[in-house]
């Protein structure tokens, strides 16, 4: 298993529409995307921003919180190691972001996530 599969699984299994960069076009909302946008390498370790973009376009702003708060509960220091890598996630700071839109309607909330990778030779 890489990386991206592995954080694809750990969110998914809190919130099954989940998509890596970019959801398909007409996805029905609420729907989560992550991204990693930087890697930086530390000797031995590679270290990653994930970044998560929970959206909602109901105003309801507890199903917005839910299921961010869901996300952040499963991610925040889980650890994994494998035949593959080693990780640890930690939050950010700030970890949790309120991203304005243009649509009066969406709501958006920007999780982020520092991301310390081991791969195995």
């Amino acid at each position: 298993m890489d990386l991206l599969t592995f954080i694809y699984e750990q969110i998914q299994s809190v919130y099954t529409k989940t998509y890596f960069e970019k959801a398909p076009q007409n996805t029905e909302y609420p729907y989560v995307v992550y991204h990693m946008p930087n890697t930086s390498e530390v000797e031995v370790r590679e270290d990653t921003v994930l970044e998560i973009d929970i959206w909602t376009n109901t105003g309801d702003i507890v199903e917005l919180e839910t299921i961010t708060d869901n996300v952040d509960k499963k991610l925040n220091r889980l650890s994994n190691l494998d035949a593959n890598f080693q990780c640890k996630i930690y939050r950010d700071n700030p970890y949790k972001l309120n991203i304005p839109d243009e649509d009066p309607i969406i709501n958006r909330r920007r999780l982020r996530y520092n991301i310390k990778l081991y791969r195995r030779s």
